[in-house]
């Protein structure tokens, strides 16, 4: 068997704008597939072009949801040939259902799989559908353990059993399938009449626009747009706000600078990850290379984000070293993208981009400006400063040990931690290691690092990628001479780090003081411990204070831990029930309110803002939800909160998030902006006339409802004028005939109710913000 191709531990490698960010080198001593050709992931990027040529498959295909949607992706015109349901073999929707994804993959020839199975099996699923060379695999599951995704197999440095493979290595070391998502809504060609997800059909309609996302609204609301502007679309492609997506922009970024329908190219990007900078880069090439470049528009949520806090989408977060959302905006506005700040203006900003360039000679550069004035109030926010200690709160959230029960959980695996410092101990110097997944190489890696250091240890630290080689080790002897393999690449590894981390502990440099004489191995042994600590409880990020200490009478200093923050992955409980204990221990020591806890119990993310917001957002998405609060700063309101609903809120759900929101005193208006994708707005129109019956709302709700089923939710009992209701009416009538038969009594730019409880409902975003906002400023008793 070959030996692994050797690789540099410490690295901070530059973008390749011709492939996937995240490729690594290439190799056919390991092929999870069985194709021939030269293992290259981003080989696969081809198979996004879906159309009317598309054969699906739904995996979990007799499940209520994929019925559902495949019902709908039928009547749309997907060619959708048969499902798999486990060990099952029958007819669903008169199609076939087999026992297996091979079995499928062999007798219905499917160029496209729909992975609609619950997240604690949803990585299984995805691994089965790679085995069996399925072209492209659409996950739309939220709530996947990001250890489910990872997987790196450090166990065998850790002596971990391993009796699992890891989709993000699986797919580096095969050329046959390619992943969107997970927690993608899917993709969508309008040209094609191909469905594989549950995107909302009414608004979509043939054209020439291709649109990327993150956030599955956004993108809703964006193809609203553009078939409202006469444009229509070509492909949409939503890569999902996972923390490790399978596809990224840059890839759905070069299938439609080729694509000959499309005109005109959307991005909608979000805090998190550095696919937004990726991006940039391709866009500055871009326009190197291509003299009558595509206009590319773009728009970035997360403005208003609450710093230290996860917002939503698992991958919603600015990690270690990552810039946040003006950053982001910043960097593709540089490259040369126009912006805006809501995606209801994509369309008439786009038309205006396309028409300009009648004689294909007008660059996006020439007219940014004059088209988008005031969307670029979204940059008016300070950049926030990097932190440069160890305690890093671009990824807190209330899954979050304290330092105590961190320090707890080191020493229960063999850490030294130092419980208190008597006289005759000396503190030396102070070390930073941090384990966290790097989202760009979609590996673990570690920073060490001193502590107190002006700089920033995520941005200017290199980083020792701890993951699963690229190249990967094929089985060809057995498992002891794979084994061994794996073995000399760790060991190979660990060298590469001890060298670096021992440079730091013991400098040779002549300026520098002394060599601490702290023992080689107990470091060493510290070091690993704490990479077991990381894997074992599924970790975000692991961070600690290291602090080598001398002792009087004694020769040699030791190395103990004197501070700890860990971050837990709240998919692994959610979706796996581990590891419960840390997961009660962090509900019981949390500091937050309690509402946030709560909300999550409920499926929905509540996170209470700071400052004077007076306006209660309630919104579906993520994404959505961080967009509505950006935008209605930017027409001067606040709000006093970001909730989000969750891609399957019932009625049940709005009420409850109508009960979380009306807890805060500083509420004087709700705003309710739901654009249904999987949530439908009879749903959550019913939903708020439950809130107005059982909770006796006291403050206007403004509403707008547009996607799936909002028809329904904007339905009028009857042509006739509305009843005006007076505040000790209200309860009442709402619990009577018709009110009780309908979902929601509706009708655009009406009031329902008047006299200090009224019900307004808009169709467009900015007219409903801003009565929102006015009705903030009316002092209520």
């Amino acid at each position: 068997m070959r030996s692994p191709l050797p690789r540099t531990a410490f690295l901070n490698r530059p973008v390749n704008l011709s492939r996937s960010s995240w490729c690594g080198p290439c190799s056919t001593a390991f092929c999870f597939s069985t194709t021939s050709r030269p293992q290259d992931y981003s080989d696969t990027v081809s198979n996004l072009k879906i159309g009317s040529h598309t054969r699906v498959i739904f995996q979990g295909f007799t499940g209520r949801q994929a019925t559902q949607n495949a019902r709908q992706s039928l009547d749309y015109g997907t060619k959708i040939v048969g499902g798999v349901k486990p060990g099952i073999e029958s007819e669903h929707l008169g199609l076939p259902v087999l026992p297996s994804v091979r079995a499928a993959k062999d007798q219905l020839k499917p160029d496209a799989t729909a992975v609609y199975v619950a997240a604690p099996f949803a990585a299984a699923a995805i691994e089965e559908a790679i085995a069996a060379e399925i072209p492209l695999i659409i996950a739309v599951a939220e709530h996947i353990p990001v250890h489910d995704m990872l997987r790196v197999r450090v166990e065998v440095v850790l002596v971990i059993p391993a009796d699992n493979y890891q989709v993000q290595a699986i797919l580096r070391t095969q050329s046959a399938s390619r992943l969107v998502g997970a927690n993608s809504p899917g993709m969508i060609s309008a040209i094609g009449k191909c469905r594989i997800g549950f995107h909302p059909l009414p608004t979509f309609s043939p054209g020439c626009i291709g649109i990327v996302a993150k956030s599955g609204t956004l993108s809703y609301e964006t193809v609203a747009s553009t078939t409202r502007a006469g444009l229509g679309q070509t492909l949409v492609v939503g890569v999902g706000g996972d923390m490790l997506p399978g596809t990224d922009f840059v890839d759905v970024l070069r299938i439609l600078e080729h694509d000959e329908d499309t005109k005109g190219i959307i991005l909608i990007g979000e805090i998190g990850g550095t696919a937004e900078e990726h991006a940039a880069e391709w866009v500055r090439d871009y326009h190197r290379r291509c003299k009558n470049a595509k206009p590319i528009m773009a728009l970035v949520a997360g403005m208003q984000a609450k710093s230290g806090r996860i917002m939503g989408h698992a991958g919603a977060f600015v990690g270690p070293g990552e810039g946040d959302a003006l950053s982001k905006a910043r960097a593709l506005e540089n490259a040369g993208v126009v912006l805006t700040n809501h995606p209801s203006k994509f369309g008439d900003h786009m038309r205006r981009l396309l028409e300009s360039r009648t004689d294909r000679t007008v660059t996006v550069r020439h007219v940014k400006f004059s088209v988008e004035r005031r969307a670029f109030h979204t940059l008016r926010i300070p950049l926030r400063n990097r932190v440069s200690s160890l305690r890093y709160s671009g990824q807190m959230r209330n899954l979050t040990l304290s330092s105590e029960d961190g320090l707890h959980l080191l020493l229960r695996h063999g850490v030294p931690v130092a419980s208190d410092v008597n006289k005759q101990t000396t503190i030396e110097t102070e070390y930073c290691m941090s384990i966290f997944v790097d989202r760009a190489s979609r590996q673990p890696c570690i920073i060490f690092s001193k502590a107190y250091d002006d700089r920033d240890p995520y941005v200017h630290e290199p980083r020792c990628f701890i993951g699963w080689p690229s190249e990967g080790f094929h089985d060809t002897k057995g498992p002891e001479s794979s084994t061994t393999s794996i073995d000399k690449h760790f060991n190979a590894q660990k060298a590469s780090l001890f060298a670096h981390i021992s440079g730091i502990i013991k400098p040779k440099a002549s300026n520098q003081a002394e060599d601490l004489k702290i023992k080689t191995d107990q470091y060493r042994a510290i070091v690993e411990r704490v990479f077991h600590v990381f894997f074992e409880t599924e970790a975000l990020l692991l961070e600690t204070t290291l602090a080598a200490q001398s002792e009087a009478g004694r020769d040699a200093s030791s190395m103990v831990a004197v501070d700890a923050h860990v971050v837990l992955d709240d998919a692994a409980y959610k979706s796996g029930g581990r590891p419960k204990d840390n997961h009660e221990r962090v509900t019981r020591t949390s500091t937050d309110d309690g509402t946030a806890l709560q909300a999550s119990r409920d499926g929905i993310t509540y996170i209470k803002l700071e400052g004077e917001g007076s306006i209660g957002s309630l919104v579906n998405g993520a994404g959505l939800a961080m967009n509505s609060n950006d935008a209605i700063a930017d027409l001067g309101g606040m709000c006093a909160n970001f909730l989000d609903t969750g891609g399957k809120a019932t009625s049940e759900t709005v009420k409850t998030s109508f009960n979380m929101i009306l807890k805060d005193p500083r509420v004087k208006v709700v705003f309710v902006n739901i654009f249904g994708g999987l949530t439908l707005c009879d749903m959550i129109a019913e939903g708020i006339m439950l809130a107005y019956k059982e909770l006796g709302i006291s403050v206007p709700v403004v509403v707008r409802l547009r996607g799936t089923n909002e028809e329904m939710g904007q339905k009028m009992v009857s042509d006739e004028p509305f009843t005006r209701v007076h505040p000790h009416e209200a309860k009442e009538v709402m619990t009577k005939p018709p009110f009780r038969s309908q979902s929601l009594v509706f009708r655009q730019w009406h009031i329902i109710a008047e006299s200090g409880l009224p019900l307004y409902a808009f169709d467009d975003f900015e007219e409903a913000a801003e009565k929102a906002i006015e009705l903030s400023r009316i002092d209520r008793p």
